[in-house]
């Protein structure tokens, strides 16, 4: 099904909000890395402690990869819409928020 300019807007402005939301999203999560804080470059704390920030780390590192698949997705599915190569329905599949918008 080809995608009218009308819709084609509305589902790039959801794609862009929802990038944003996950850029702010990554904001968040290297806040969170606690091998982001330089103090803990000259802590000599106990193994527990070193345990339990790397098991944060790798909590990170895992959430950051799911965000930074879903923003590589948004952005392949940016250059398909204006390009003119994506159906509504791999939209749809992609993107519950797209779905959503289009059957209001």
């Amino acid at each position: 099904m080809t995608i009218d300019e009308m819709t084609k807007q509305k589902v790039k402005a959801q794609l862009i909000q929802e990038k944003e939301s996950l850029q702010k999203r990554v904001e968040e999560l290297r806040v969170q890395d606690p091998y982001s804080d330089p103090a803990r470059l000259n802590d000599n704390a106990a193994s527990d402690t070193d345990a339990n920030e790397e098991s944060s780390h790798e909590r990170y590192q895992a959430m950051m990869h799911n965000v930074e698949l879903r923003m590589s997705d948004i952005e392949t599915a940016l250059v398909e819409l204006e390009a003119g190569t994506v159906s509504l329905e791999r939209l749809e599949a992609l993107f519950p928020s797209v779905k959503q918008l289009l059957s209001e």
